[in-house]
């Protein structure tokens, strides 16, 4: 079952002998089991239940500030929570405070099919569901006060460690009230005494304060023009003094006031509505009326107040306009000295109140009118067709092809409509726009165009004009267009009913004297500004500026392999971490985002290509994967889309032609999603998998590819914590569980490597309540020495730079410590862990002391490998099936050399005239690297009848006789070819030939093997023809005569050379052995 709050530990390792210890707490004796773990895998099981806490393998649960109250009962300690740390006799909790009492175990103890129960006072109960847990057999409360938790029997064999929870609460009690928790295994007993604390709410504390509104803030709507054509001010309507303003004042007082003063100003042509005085008192009894009656004096008051400590007086009156013709005197005088000018003219009519001669507080009520005219800056625009775009750049600068834009100059006049000066133009409207020195207007053909309404049907050039912006605003010039170098001037005329968009078409050529940055989308590109502006001059002020900003990024070298801009193309996991059950598989869903405004990305034309890593994912049955998306704001479905799987195993996505009809009727340049869910293969047990994923997008036509990769996690790891070894690889810049490192004659290229522990909080862990880490141990091979503790730079790499060779902090509330071989991880004393601090992560360097065999570092389950690569080799065995064929040990090395069928010397295997032979190849790679670019083939040396029909069949299936690879450690692959039938008399000699390239070091190997035989001269015969010896004396068919030494990397051993000589010694005979030296080229038969 999935479990929250849950947490099992799988019982991989063996452990040390435990040892107790005695520690006094408060009245109790704590009484525990310890034992040193060694390195283990992560196992835990999970149920969903929300009072339960979880715990992660190899790690555990202490208090934060408290020694644990519990039962003297080895592998179970019991302890009370209270705001994050754990409480002990005596503990004053507040009534209503949620408390927790949290049990770990140790199922490595005998506590199987042992019950706890646990006794509640009357005043403190459950709160939500009763823990459950894989290790627990029933929870039951019994009715009485009294909860009985009972182990299983026997408690499952892969948990090793667990915890669970109980969420309680205290309820109301009538003063402070004793109230002990208390629990029983057997005849152990434990608990806590806490104090539940009746608690009384004080009063909310009152400060000093000050404060003045009014209501409404303006009397504009008072305000009278004669409209138009002229929207000349008349004056304020009668009825604005009908109008009430509502006033409020109030005074807060942290202490008692006696004889207070209050007093206030009204502005001049405002007066206080007689009897509009009141005044409320609040205190923490209530609110109630006051009397509060001032002192009035024309447009003023002042009163004093007696008011408690602790107290709000608020105090309202009303106001009037008292004087409304010496308000308009006052409004007119603001109206004329605008000079009928377009825009606001107003007056403020403050009124202040000052409290206690010292607090003053000022509102004021507003009366303005207006001046309408033409906003100019509302009727000019500047647009381009595009704000951002990825180009390409020699090393001076220069753009293959320069970036074209289309710049549209909107003006507007038919604002202007003549009814006033202020709607009148009284001069041509000019455009001036100035390009930065890297661009240039692109004339020619196309260059500038006019749409819209009013006079204007084009636009022509006024070739030889040399002025200015002013000049140009002749009427002569009305409808023209000038060009000075990098400026360009168009006149608009000033004709009302113009409303037209010029297009003009411009390029930037260089990036050349730009300022470029790094903030881009596009992973090592380049990002350079083209800002451009555009003044609109329309009378005699200042011109209206309208700018538009944009930019173009520069793709790194490499481009055309494709292209990593999330702007245009990304695939992301929907969720960070996707969580099941062991045995269950996992929906994890994918989104892929396409800009279809990207230069040659068509919907239509473009399919994603996902690497999908099929060691992680199902993916079959492409048809069946669900699929969705959207297209603009159109939706798109399953039908709408086509999956399927290309030559190599990836998934296409496209859209189907149902997809393709509907997509192109809608408008074009939206943005395009795709959601993918992708199912896993089966976790097994507790397991986390990594996901990388890389997808691209190709689109024809397009200049080139965008791709888009990302990193996931799904894992049957519930609320609880992993730990993760890892090393850093330095190629790709990544860290990974197994790295595969260079050697060069049997020694590591380099010797320093760096390893790093962290450890992964996942769900709720740690944060459903307060734990601390079990102390785990890396305890390093014997291969390594460590070098000590480094750090990260801010792209996650290590430094050279060794921080230091004791300990280091990490997040969390965790610290990394070495000594004598062991890398110690442990909770800091005095603390919890804080999975919200970012990674907890640490990294150290080791230099490597042997590259023999892969180095193997494990720490809790988590496995980092070191596999020593390099020293390629190659074996290539030919021979015919004699009843035994060549045999290899896991590491692709002949065991068997010379076995039957192994012809490889004159004369060779004894053939039946007239009858082909089929011949077998046996390839193998026998070094420390994989190997790529794989080549076999062959050729006749001796006799006649050359070999046909040469085929392999390679490991991934394929065949032929060139193949890339990857050719893995120890792996083999065989080839068949047949020789022709041979006359009688006929002898044949041939060398099967295997070439490679290492594919991590990328040295070139080879190997070569020579297949003999012969037919009779005469019927009824077996001599062969000689090569050399007498044919009067018949040989064995294969007995290997004495030979030299030989260095070869795929040969026989030394003692089957010595064993031959002999047997050649023994027979008298005089023969030839014919072996290679396979590494770094084919070795001459000897």
């Amino acid at each position: 079952m999935a479990g929250r709050f849950s947490h099992a530990r799988t019982r991989r390792h063996s452990r040390a002998p435990a040892h107790h210890e005695e520690e006094e707490i408060g009245v109790r004796i704590r009484w525990s089991s310890r034992q040193r773990r060694g390195p283990g895998a992560i196992g835990v099981v999970r149920r969903t239940v929300a009072a339960l806490a979880a715990l992660a393998v190899g790690l555990g649960i202490a208090g934060a500030t408290a020694s644990t109250a519990q039962a003297a009962t080895p592998g179970i300690e019991i302890a009370v929570l209270h705001d994050g740390a754990v409480i002990g006799d005596g503990a004053t909790i507040p009534e209503g405070a949620e408390i927790t009492l949290r049990v770990q175990y140790d199922a490595a103890q005998p506590i199987a099919g042992t019950s706890i129960v646990i006794t509640l006072p009357a005043d403190i109960t459950v709160a939500g569901e009763l823990p459950g847990n894989e290790a627990i057999d029933s929870v039951v409360q019994n009715g009485d006060g009294t909860l009985t938790v009972t182990f299983k029997d026997p408690i499952p064999s892969d948990i090793t460690e667990g915890a669970f929870a109980l969420k309680l609460t205290a309820g109301q009690v009538d003063g402070d009230t004793e109230s002990p928790v208390t629990w029983k295994i057997g005849d152990d007993e434990g608990g806590v005494r806490l104090i539940v604390e009746d608690e009384v709410t004080p009063p909310a504390t009152v400060e000093d304060g000050y404060a003045k509104s009014v209501n409404p803030g303006n009397l504009d709507g008072f305000v009278v023009t004669s409209g138009s054509p002229d929207y000349a001010f008349e004056g304020l309507r009668p009825d604005i003094a009908e109008q009430l303003l509502s006033y409020t004042l109030v005074l807060s007082s942290a202490e008692a006031r006696s004889g207070y003063t209050i007093s206030d100003e009204l502005a001049a042509g405002l007066g206080f509505v007689p009897g509009s005085f009141t005044a409320e008192l609040t205190t923490a009894e209530g609110s109630s009326p006051y009397s509060f009656s001032p002192a009035v004096s024309g447009n003023s008051f002042s009163g004093t107040v007696d008011v408690p400590a602790q107290s709000t007086l608020r105090i309202s009156y009303q106001v009037r306009v008292t004087d409304a013709p010496a308000l308009e005197a006052l409004l007119r005088a603001q109206y004329e000295a605008r000079g009928n000018t377009p825009g606001n003219y107003e007056i403020q009519l403050p009124n202040h109140v000052v409290f206690g001669g010292q607090h003053e507080r000022s509102v004021n009520v507003r009366l303005r009118g207006n001046i309408p005219g033409v906003w100019i800056g509302d009727h000019f625009a500047k647009r381009g067709e595009w704000t951002l775009r990825d180009v390409v750049a020699n090393a001076d600068g220069t753009l293959r092809p320069a970036a074209e834009m289309v710049y549209t100059l909107h003006a507007d006049l038919t604002p202007w409509d003549g009814r006033n000066a202020n709607f009148t133009l009284d001069r041509n409207v000019v455009i001036r726009d100035t390009l930065i020195e890297q661009a240039s207007w692109k004339t020619g053909e196309g260059f500038i165009e006019l749409s819209g309404t009013g006079p204007l049907t084009g636009l022509t050039e006024a070739a030889g004009f040399t002025g200015t912006a002013a000049d140009f605003a002749a009427d002569r010039y009305v409808g023209q267009y000038a060009l000075l170098g990098r400026t360009l001037l168009v006149n608009v005329g000033k004709d009302n009913t113009t409303a037209v968009d010029v297009r003009v078409r411009a390029q930037l050529d260089t990036v050349a004297g730009l300022p470029g940055s790094g903030e881009t989308t596009v992973v090592d590109g380049t990002r350079f500004p083209w800002n451009n502006r555009a003044q609109f001059f329309a009378g005699t002020g200042d011109p209206v500026n309208r700018d538009h900003n944009a930019g173009v990024v520069v793709l790194p070298e490499g481009y055309e392999d494709g292209v990593n801009d999330s702007a245009a193309f990304s695939k992301t996991a929907r969720n960070e971490e996707v969580r099941v059950n062991p045995g269950e598989r996992a929906q994890v869903p994918y989104r892929f985002e396409i800009d279809t405004s990207k230069p040659n990305i068509d919907p239509l034309r473009s399919r994603i290509v996902d690497e999908l890593d099929t060691t992680v994912f199902d993916v079959s049955d492409p048809a069946a994967i669900p699929v969705s998306g959207s297209y603009g704001s159109q939706a798109l479905s399953q039908e709408h889309f086509a999956l399927s799987a290309d030559e190599q195993g990836r998934l296409v996505i496209q859209l189907s032609e149902a997809g393709k009809t509907l997509v192109a009727s809608l408008p074009k340049h939206q943005r395009w999603t795709v959601d993918v869910v992708f199912t896993t293969v089966p976790f097994d047990g507790k397991q986390t998998f990594e996901i990388y994923n890389r997808a691209t997008l190709h689109s024809a036509g397009a200049d080139w590819d965008y791709w888009s990769d990302d990193d996931a996690e799904a894992t049957s790891y519930g609320d609880e914590a992993e730990l993760r070894k890892r090393l850093y690889d330095a190629e790709t810049g990544s860290w990974t569980p197994r790295l595969e490192a260079g050697i060069r004659e049997g020694a590591f290229v380099d010797d320093r490597f760096v390893y790093s522990i962290e450890l992964i909080p996942r769900g709720d862990y740690g944060r459903a309540f307060p734990v601390s880490i079990f102390t785990r141990e890396d305890v390093l091979p014997e291969s390594v020495e460590f070098l000590g503790f480094v750090g990260l730079d801010e792209d996650g790499k290590p430094s050279a730079e060794v921080l230091s060779s004791e300990s280091v902090d990490m997040n969390g509330n965790v610290l990394a410590s070495y000594a004598d071989g062991v890398v110690t991880i442990r909770q800091q004393e005095g603390t919890s862990l804080n999975p919200g601090q970012g990674r907890i992560v640490t990294t150290f360097a080791v230099r490597a002391k042997d590259a023999s065999q892969p180095i193997v570092n494990t720490i809790a389950g988590s496995e980092a490998i070191i596999v020593p690569v390099g020293d390629p080799s190659v074996d290539i065995e030919k021979w015919s099936d004699e009843g035994e064929a060549p045999a290899y040990d896991d590491r692709g090395a002949l065991t068997n050399d010379g076995f039957a069928g192994d012809f490889d010397r004159a004369p060779g295997k004894p053939l039946s005239a007239g009858t082909s032979q089929q011949l077998r190849f046996t390839v193998s790679n026998d070094g420390r690297e994989e190997l790529r670019d794989v080549t076999v083939s062959d050729e006749l040396i001796a006799g006649g009848g050359e070999l046909r029909d040469l085929s392999c069949v390679f490991p991934d299936g394929s065949e032929g006789t060139r193949w890339p690879g990857p050719f893995a450690i120890g792996a083999q692959f065989s080839c068949t070819g047949t020789l022709p039938a041979l006359a009688p008399g006929q002898s044949h000699g041939d060398r099967a030939t295997v070439t490679a390239v290492g594919a991590h070091s990328g040295t070139s190997v080879d190997d070569a093997d020579e297949w003999h035989g012969f037919t009779e001269s005469v019927p009824g015969t077996s001599t062969p023809p000689s090569p050399g010896g007498d044919p009067a004396q018949p040989a064995a068919p294969h007995a290997p005569a004495a030979a030299p030494a030989l260095a070869s990397t795929g040969g026989a051993p030394a003692l089957w050379l010595g064993l031959t000589a002999l047997l050649v010694t023994g027979i008298g005979a005089s023969l030839v052995l014919v072996r290679r030296r396979r590494s770094g080229g084919a070795g001459a038969a000897e």
